[in-house]
Formats: C-alpha cells, sequence, structure tokens
C-alpha cells in the first residue's frame, strides 16, 4: 500500500505572516517544555529566529498540500557547507488534524525530490528529543543523529 502524494506549493506573503505568527507559538511551547529556555527568552529567541528565516531570501517557505487542501508547512533553504551544498529544514510542521495519515512521509519523500533538484548532498534537520513520532520518521528513512545539543542549567528558577 503506497500512501499518500502530496505537493508543496509556495506561501503567499499573508500566509507567511500567518504561518510565521502560528509557528513562533509552537516553538515558544517547544522551547518551554524541553527546558532550554523560559517563556520570555524563548518568545524572544522565536521571534528573532522567525525574523532571521523571513528575511533571508533563500528561505523556501512552502505548503504542504493533498488533494487540493493544505495539510502542513514547511521551510527549508539549501546553503553550503564544508562537504558540499546541504538542503536545512528549518520546519516541518503537518497540522494536527492531518497527522497520523502519512503526509509526514509524504512530505519529506517529496523534500528528497527537492534536494536532489537543488544539488544539495544531504538534509539535515533539528528535531526535538522528546518528539518520538518524528524521530521515528527521521529514523525510518535513513537520517542518522550527527549531535546531540545538551544544557545544564545554571540559573536559579
Amino acid at each position: 500500500m503506497t500512501g499518500p502524494t502530496v505537493v508543496f506549493r509556495v506561501m503567499t506573503d499573508d500566509e507567511r505572516i500567518a504561518y510565521r505568527d502560528h509557528a513562533i507559538e509552537g516553538y515558544v511551547t517547544d522551547l518551554v517544555r524541553a527546558g532550554a529556555l523560559d517563556e520570555s527568552a524563548a518568545r524572544l529567541k522565536a521571534v528573532r529566529d522567525y525574523r532571521g528565516l523571513a528575511a533571508n531570501d533563500q528561505a523556501h517557505w512552502r505548503h504542504v498540500v493533498r488533494d487540493g487542501e493544505v495539510v502542513g508547512a514547511l521551510i527549508w533553504v539549501v546553503r553550503a557547507e564544508d562537504d558540499g551544498p546541504v538542503l536545512f529544514l528549518d520546519d516541518i510542521e503537518i497540522f494536527e488534524e492531518h497527522r497520523g495519515r502519512g503526509c509526514g512521509r509524504a512530505a519529506m519523500n517529496a523534500l528528497t525530490v527537492e534536494a536532489a533538484n537543488a544539488g544539495a548532498q544531504a538534509i539535515l534537520l533539528n528535531v526535538w528529543s522528546n518528539n518520538d513520532v518524528a524521530q521515528s520518521l527521521y529514523d525510518s528513512m535513513g537520517f542518522v543523529v550527527t549531535n546531540c545539543h545538551m544544557r545544564l542549567d545554571m540559573s536559579p528558577r
């Protein structure tokens, strides 16, 4: 049995703004849940990071579309690395009501085509350590862990 087919559609300016605002809230939640930052610092980081993406004219902001319906979003940048160009996946989200239906795998498969067309030698991404579903998907697709970001919080809470 084959999974769903998805395509990517370029976000309009208004869609980018709406998605950015939505994504910032999710990023703040993830940063706080992971214990990386308190809410105030997480919000500053999230706003800074998404402003940077919005200002990067090399960033590809796309909706994930299945059967004419937007089911998710992703943002990627192709960048130069020492071993050649790579596609860095800055953000991917399959919207909650569409999860568990194969759309994430289909989006990642479509992204491999984008990467190949861009001449990328690899796809890089970060995943939260508590996101078991995403880690399982990436493992099943052949992604390997290349580093581990750890933190020891020294400030009183």
